[in-house]
C-alpha cells in the first residue's frame, strides 16, 4: 500500500509543507495542491471534507472514498473491504407492472399496492449497493406488462454502474407506469439478452404476482425450460415485441434467476419455483408482502454478494403505537464486523414519517449526521465500525438499541427494521434441495456456519419462524364462488381479460368472513427451548422439516453463537418451498 497526502492549505509553502510531516516522522509523499477544491471536486460532488480519505485500486479506480476524520481501525475495515473485493456483479431487475399489481396484497387490504411495494424495496436494493457495492457493479431494469421494455440512458448502457447512477436508476424504478396483462417471457428473455454480453457475474430478480398471458413465455421443454411462443393466451392475439429464443436452455444464459412472488397465488408458485431452481438461484416468496417484502429482497440481494461478505444480523416488522411515541430494537454485533447498514421502512399507505437512533453497547448516542438518508418511505444509515466519537472509540461488541420514533396520522404505523453487517471472517448460508415438494416429504434446511475458514456447529441457539396460511391459498379459492356481479363477462375477440384466480383472491380480500383466513400462521420453534430438532455433522447443522400441508411454507431462520473472544454472532436467512 502506498499513501500520498495532498496538503489543501494553499498558503502553505512546499518548504512548509515538508517541515510539517518531517515533523510528525511521514515517509510517505505529498502534493501541495494550490487549488485544493477543485482537486476535491472533480471526484465527487459536495467532497469538501478535510480530511477527505480515497482509497485507489491497482486498477487507478476509486475503491473507497472516507469523508472526515477515521481511526485506525475504521481505516482498516475500508482497506479491507478493498483488499477483499469480490468480483463485480452485473444484476437485472425485471419487475412486474401488470393490472394487478396496482392492488394490495391480500392479506393487508388498504395497505400499500404491491407495485409500491416492489418499487420501494428495488430503490432500497439501489441504495445498498452504492454503500456495500463495488465500485464496478451495474444494474439494469426491465419491465413487462403487455410487453416489456428496458431503461437505456443517454449514453445507450442498459447496464448502468450503481455508485455513479443511484439517482438515475432510482428515479427510473418509480416512473415507469403499468399496464394490463403480463408479458414475463419477454420480459426475461430481454434481460438475458442484455446479460449475455456481460463479462461479470451475472444476476436477475424477478418479481411478478402471477401468471404469464402474452407471449412469449418461460415454458418447460423436454425437462428444461425455455423461452418459446405458445399459441391460445388469454389476453387476445397480443404478442409482445421481443422475440422468443426456442431451443435454449435458461440454463445457458449462465445468469442466476431469483425469483420473488408478491402475493403470488399457489396456481403460478411451481413456475417460479423451477425458474429458479433451473437457474441455481433462491426461489422466494410470501403470503404478506408487506411484512416480508424487504427481508426477500435483502436476503437475496446478500446471496447474490456471496462472494463479498454482507449478512442479515437483525430484522423484524413492527409497529409504532402513536401513544407509545417510540419504539426500541435490540440487536447484536460480533468482534470481526467492519460495517453496517441500518434501515427502516413503512408504509406509505400508513402516512407514516419515520426515523431511528443508535446506541452503541455502552449506552452512548451515535451522531448518524453524515451518515443518516431520509427517504419518503425509508431511511438508512451507514456505520463503519469502530465509530470514533467526542475523541474516544466507541464498544461496539454486544447488544445495540435501535429507538424509532416518528410521526404517525393514524394510531400506529408498521415498519420494518433491518440490519445487515459486513463481516469478512464469518461466513454465513442456508441451503436445501431445490425443487417442489410433496406433502409429507421432509425439507432438509443445510446451515453453515463459518468462522475463519473453521466449520462452527455447536451454537447457542436456532430460531426458525415456520409460516403457512391457516388453509391452502388454492382451496380457498377452489371454494370461494365469484358474486354474481364479479363473475367475467364473455369476452370479444382481442379484448383483454383478468385472471379468473386473481379475480377471486380480489373478491375475497373485501369478504369480511375470510380475512383472517388469509392471514398467515406463524410458529415459532427454539433449538433452546427443545421445540426445535436438528442434526449436526462435522461441517454443518441440517434442520430435518416435515412438510405437512400443500401451498407455500416459508421459514425464517436466526442462528445465534457466542464466544469470548469473537461476542455475539447473530445471523439471519429465509427460505421459500412450494408444497405441491
Amino acid at each position: 500500500m502506498q499513501v500520498v497526502v495532498v496538503n489543501t492549505w494553499h498558503y502553505a509553502t512546499d518548504t512548509q509543507v515538508k517541515t510539517w510531516l518531517q515533523g510528525m516522522g511521514a515517509t510517505f509523499p505529498a502534493i501541495n495542491e494550490a487549488y485544493p477544491y477543485a482537486f476535491l471536486n472533480s471526484y465527487d460532488e459536495g467532497a469538501g471534507f478535510v480530511p477527505h480519505s480515497y482509497i485507489i485500486g491497482r486498477d487507478m479506480k476509486i475503491r473507497q472514498e472516507i469523508p472526515g476524520a477515521v481511526g485506525c481501525d475504521v481505516m482498516e475495515g475500508c482497506l479491507k473491504d478493498v483488499l477483499y473485493l469480490r468480483p463485480p456483479v452485473d444484476i437485472e431487475m425485471i419487475m412486474d407492472v401488470s393490472d394487478t399489481m396496482n392492488s394490495p396484497p391480500p392479506t393487508t387490504p388498504g395497505g400499500d399496492p404491491k407495485l409500491t411495494l416492489m418499487r420501494t424495496a428495488a430503490t432500497k436494493i439501489t441504495d445498498f449497493l452504492h454503500d456495500h457495492g463495488q465500485v464496478d457493479d451495474r444494474m439494469g431494469l426491465v419491465w413487462f406488462t403487455d410487453d416489456a421494455s428496458e431503461y437505456v440512458n443517454g449514453s445507450g448502457q442498459k447496464l448502468l454502474p450503481v455508485p455513479t447512477n443511484t439517482l438515475e436508476l432510482k428515479a427510473q424504478i418509480t416512473a415507469r407506469p403499468t399496464g394490463i396483462c403480463t408479458a414475463m417471457g419477454a420480459g426475461m428473455q430481454k434481460a438475458f439478452d442484455t446479460l449475455s454480453a456481460s463479462t461479470h457475474t451475472r444476476y436477475a430478480i424477478l418479481c411478478t404476482d402471477g401468471m404469464q398471458n402474452i407471449d412469449p413465455k418461460a415454458a418447460p421443454v423436454g425437462g428444461h425450460y425455455e423461452i418459446v411462443d405458445s399459441g391460445g393466451w388469454l389476453c387476445g392475439t397480443g404478442h409482445s415485441s421481443v422475440l422468443s429464443h426456442p431451443g435454449i436452455d435458461i440454463a445457458a444464459y449462465n445468469t442466476r434467476v431469483h425469483t420473488i412472488g408478491i402475493g403470488i397465488t399457489a396456481t403460478y408458485t411451481p413456475l417460479l419455483q423451477d425458474i429458479a431452481n433451473a437457474t441455481g438461484g433462491f426461489y422466494r416468496s410470501t403470503y404478506d408482502p408487506a411484512t416480508d417484502l424487504d427481508l426477500i429482497y435483502f436476503v437475496d440481494l446478500c446471496n447474490s454478494m456471496a462472494g463479498g461478505s454482507p449478512s442479515v444480523v437483525h430484522y423484524h416488522a413492527g409497529r409504532l403505537n402513536a401513544e407509545a411515541c417510540e419504539a426500541e430494537e435490540i440487536f447484536y454485533l460480533n468482534r470481526s464486523v467492519r460495517k453496517i447498514t441500518v434501515m427502516l421502512s413503512w408504509q406509505q399507505a400508513q402516512h407514516g414519517n419515520l426515523t431511528f437512533w443508535l446506541h452503541a453497547p455502552d449506552g452512548t448516542l451515535l451522531n448518524l449526521h453524515a451518515e443518516m438518508k431520509q427517504f419518503e418511505s425509508y431511511c438508512l444509515a451507514t456505520v463503519y465500525l469502530p465509530k470514533q466519537q467526542d475523541g474516544k472509540v466507541l464498544p461496539y461488541i454486544g447488544k445495540w438499541w435501535m429507538i424509532i420514533r416518528g410521526e404517525t396520522q393514524n394510531s400506529y404505523a408498521d415498519y420494518h427494521a433491518f440490519v445487515i453487517a459486513e463481516d469478512h471472517e464469518i461466513k454465513f448460508g442456508i441451503d436445501f434441495p431445490r425443487k417442489v415438494y410433496k406433502v409429507d416429504e421432509m425439507l432438509p434446511i443445510h446451515i453453515k456456519l463459518i468462522a475463519r475458514e473453521k466449520p462452527i456447529t455447536e451454537v447457542n441457539n436456532i430460531l426458525m419462524e415456520a409460516i403457512h396460511l391457516r388453509q391452502p391459498l388454492e382451496k380457498l379459492v377452489a371454494q370461494y364462488e365469484l358474486p354474481p356481479t364479479k363473475r367475467e363477462v364473455k369476452r370479444r375477440p382481442g379484448m383483454p381479460c383478468k385472471d379468473p384466480v386473481l379475480q377471486k383472491l380480489a373478491a375475497m380480500q373485501t369478504d369480511p368472513s375470510l380475512i383472517d383466513r388469509l392471514k398467515p400462521v406463524r410458529t415459532e420453534l427454539s433449538l433452546k427451548k427443545g421445540t426445535l430438532k436438528c442434526k449436526t455433522t462435522e461441517r454443518e447443522i441440517v434442520i430435518p422439516f416435515a412438510l405437512n400441508q400443500p401451498g407455500l411454507c416459508s421459514f425464517k431462520i436466526t442462528v445465534q453463537y457466542k464466544t469470548r473472544a469473537e461476542g455475539p454472532v447473530h445471523r439471519i436467512d429465509y427460505v421459500s418451498v412450494h408444497v405441491a
